[in-house]
């Protein structure tokens, strides 16, 4: 199925696609060119021969044809690199180099990451998310599910809390970018006028992802005020005595010390913390910690 798009109005055929997302599978390979005479991407429509500059193919063979355009600095450049973007394709191909005519890829491979700090109105992270979707139309439409809970910013690759907390290094496009702060409503605050907890921010937004028919890994942020020299992250899984899991990110300057920041924040439950990357070492920790007799670390 060919689905065909031209307008002159800037930012129309951004608004096309995202319309049509949900007919189309991952894209496989695209042109484009910045000469409409160029591309032979060519159609009859009611007796009038149309050219189009931007042609994209999805795995099943559906295509989307579009007049944007490549080659130079401008807002049809542009507007073809957002829709990239929107599909999952993380790279800009030289898009807005002066002189590039022509533009191809092939054997393409979507990235449809979305990471995201859930940052309260004073600008303190409470929860990492890192979901993952099969499709841009599942992505797309979390994002909007989301934007009705808070305001989603992007953040590039050199921002404090992206290097902080590890996010991916792709490029970087604010509407569009993998990595992201989702700051709170007024009425979701922590204490706020609603008075949600955690617990219920973190159901709302995992029903959010999983509605989308996504993953995700959500952990809990401890500690992230005291970020700073000598402090380092810890990913960490806190398993209680009554089998209950909960992910946590911890701010601390040792393993210990994280131990005892999760303690402080959690409370008196019997609990085995576990971080499962490397090989682990199991030992008694040598304070007062009755919530948490066992610990198993990574080293």
């Amino acid at each position: 199925m060919k689905y065909k798009f031209q307008s002159s109005a800037g930012g129309t055929a951004v608004n096309f696609v995202k319309n049509v997302l949900p007919l189309i599978g991952n894209i496989c390979r695209f042109q484009m060119f910045r000469e409409y005479e160029d591309s032979p991407l060519i159609s009859v429509e009611d007796g009038v021969t149309k050219y189009y500059s931007f042609g994209i193919e999805d795995e099943q063979g559906n295509e989307i044809w579009l007049n944007t355009l490549c080659g130079y600095r401008g807002g049809s450049p542009h507007e073809t690199l957002s829709i990239l973007q929107i599909l999952g394709i993380r790279n800009d191909f030289g898009i807005l180099l002066e002189g590039n005519n022509y533009i191809t890829g092939e054997k393409l491979a979507p990235n449809h990451a979305l990471n995201f700090l859930v940052m309260t109105q004073h600008e303190k992270p409470i929860l990492l998310v890192k979901a993952r979707f099969k499709t841009a139309a599942d992505r797309w439409s979390a994002i909007n599910a989301l934007r009705c809970f808070g305001t989603l910013f992007g953040i590039d690759k050199d921002d404090e809390d992206s290097k902080f907390y590890s996010f991916e290094d792709t490029y970087f496009m604010a509407d569009y970018a993998v990595n992201n702060k989702l700051f709170l409503d007024r009425d979701y605050m922590l204490n706020g006028t609603e008075n949600f907890t955690l617990s219920q921010i973190r159901k709302i937004i995992g029903s959010i992802i999983y509605q989308k028919h996504g993953s995700m890994n959500v952990f809990e942020v401890i500690g992230s005020t005291m970020r700073g020299e000598g402090m380092t992250k810890f990913e960490i899984t806190i398993i209680s005595q009554k089998h209950e899991t909960t992910n946590v990110v911890v701010v601390a300057k040792d393993h210990r010390d994280a131990v005892i920041r999760i303690k402080d924040r959690l409370g008196s439950e019997d609990v085995v913390a576990v971080d499962g990357n490397r090989a682990t070492k199991r030992y008694k920790i040598g304070i007062d910690l009755s919530a948490y007799e066992m610990a198993t670390y990574n080293y």
